[in-house]
């Protein structure tokens, strides 16, 4: 085979040939970054893709002389084709799957085309064959010259098309930060319509500014078409990493927003329900006192009366009832006191009818400058917690909570049952809840990090042991509105 033969070879089938494999390489990582691997061995699950990959859209490569309908076609068929690998090679929803197909298709299309009018000129770097014999070339010469003028041009559009697109699709991989759930209609919509609108404005340029007899030249009036276009592509790519920037600004915005209004209305439950446990805790002490004396007169009266045995036997069983009843948490707040008896209730209709919430350790010395309601905020909220995770406890769940003052600082620690370890949700930094409402997740560890920062505080949490231990740390200071 000749060098001119050998040439072509390179040019028509081995680098069209590389720049699908780097394609296919690009492709899945990209559905690496929403979806899991469904062979074992990634390299095998990233071999295949690049293999059938490769051999499609060999198959059906795109040549611009199509006309606009069979163009949009095989670029439709490509799409599914990229939508069939990532649901054979990889386990993600199908949202994520026409996301992932749709908008790497587009991205890929514009930038070859970008680099396609880059270096479509290249031919103006080409000696022409008089030239060549003026310089005392041979015309053989002059020929693998400018052959090997179009393969690098080729070889360096290829690897700078597949730097930029890497650089772009990492980019919109760090911009999204909802890859662990759905996109609805509208928000798929949302991302996608810009995309196709962007690649079919692309073809439409090609065609508005390329007819079949262009050539670049000299005329300044295609010069200018030609620096447009690129200009145009540049615009386009641009507009659809904004989209999807926005779109992440947009979602923040409603979480943080959704989270909010869940926080005001939990706050609100909160400060209701302690003022509705404080006072009936309140009353109820009032009136076991007054039982107490009660059945402390009729025990005395019936002493003097023979017989009447069941009436002393009643009395003594009310007395041990009275005492049973007692309130048996003392923190030092009476507020936390009523949280606690209420707590332990809950946790008695959730687990076990004998759960004990274990707070001996739990003081609070007199002179607090933090406000008993923050207080009560952050153990309500813990102990709601560990109520969730002992109910997926297989053994004997337990959950201890204690304070200890040091200095200017009040620590407060909660330890309870877990089954296994924690998985951190890395959009919040929280672990992982298994509330249906996803809006839900996370907001009882905001609540309570909210509250300490009140207080320049922090959150700390480990799990060890099948034991998760939440430390609240609180500067005893008046809050920081």
């Amino acid at each position: 085979m000749g060098v001119p033969a050998l040439s072509d070879f390179v040019l028509v089938h081995i680098i069209p040939i590389l720049r699908e494999v780097f394609d296919g390489i690009l492709y899945t990582w990209f559905c690496g970054s929403f979806g899991v691997p469904r062979l074992k061995k990634r390299y095998l699950n990233t071999l295949c893709v690049i293999i059938l990959w490769t051999i499609v859209s060999e198959l059906l490569a795109f040549q611009e002389k199509y006309s606009f309908v069979s163009y949009i076609g095989i670029y439709v068929v490509l799409v599914f084709y990229r939508f069939l690998l990532a649901l054979f090679f990889f386990k993600m929803e199908r949202d994520k799957l026409i996301f992932v197909s749709v908008l790497y298709s587009t991205v890929w299309d514009i930038v070859q085309y970008l680099l396609g009018l880059i270096f479509g000129s290249v031919d103006m770097l080409m000696i022409p064959i008089e030239l060549g014999r003026h310089l005392g070339l041979k015309a053989d010469k002059v020929f693998l010259i400018n052959r090997l003028t179009i393969a690098g041009s080729i070889v360096l559009s290829s690897t700078l098309g597949a730097l930029i697109v890497w650089g772009y699709i990492s980019l919109i991989c760090r911009e999204i930060k909802v890859k662990n759930r759905r996109f609805d209609s509208v928000e798929l919509s949302f991302l996608l319509l810009p995309s196709i609108a962007a690649w079919l404005e692309r073809r439409s340029i090609y065609n508005m500014m390329y007819p079949p007899d262009f050539k670049l030249g000299g005329d300044i009036i295609a010069i200018q078409n030609h620096m447009m276009s690129i200009l145009i592509m540049l615009l386009l790519l641009i507009m659809i990493a904004l989209n999807i920037v926005v779109y992440q600004k947009l979602t923040e915005a409603m979480q943080e927003r959704a989270k909010r209004e869940i926080l005001e209305r939990q706050n609100l439950d909160i400060k209701g329900h302690l003022e509705e446990v404080t006072k009936l805790s309140s009353n109820l002490k009032s009136f076991k006192h007054d039982m107490k004396n009660h059945i402390s007169v009729l025990t005395q009266l019936s002493a003097d009366i023979e017989g009447h045995e069941e009436l002393k036997s009643y009395l003594l069983n009310m007395s041990k009832t009275t005492a049973y009843t007692d309130i048996r948490f003392f923190t030092g707040l009476a507020t936390i006191d009523a949280l606690l008896g209420s707590k332990e209730q809950q946790a008695k209709e959730r687990l076990d009818k004998d759960f004990r919430i274990e707070a001996d350790g739990l003081l609070f010395p007199k002179g607090l400058a933090i406000e008993e309601y923050d207080i009560a905020v952050i153990i309500g909220n813990a102990i709601d917690n560990a109520i969730e995770a002992c109910e997926k406890y297989s053994g004997t769940p337990s959950i201890a909570i204690s304070s200890e003052k040091a200095k200017n600082m009040l620590l407060i620690e909660v330890k309870n049952s877990i089954s296994g370890g924690i998985t951190i949700n890395p959009q919040t930094g929280f672990p992982v809840s298994t509330k249906k409402n996803r809006y839900e997740h996370g907001i009882g560890f905001l609540n309570m990090q909210m509250t300490a920062e009140k207080y320049r505080g922090a959150l700390d949490y480990n799990a060890e042991n099948e034991i998760f231990t939440l430390t609240v740390m609180l500067q005893d200071i008046e809050p920081v509105r």
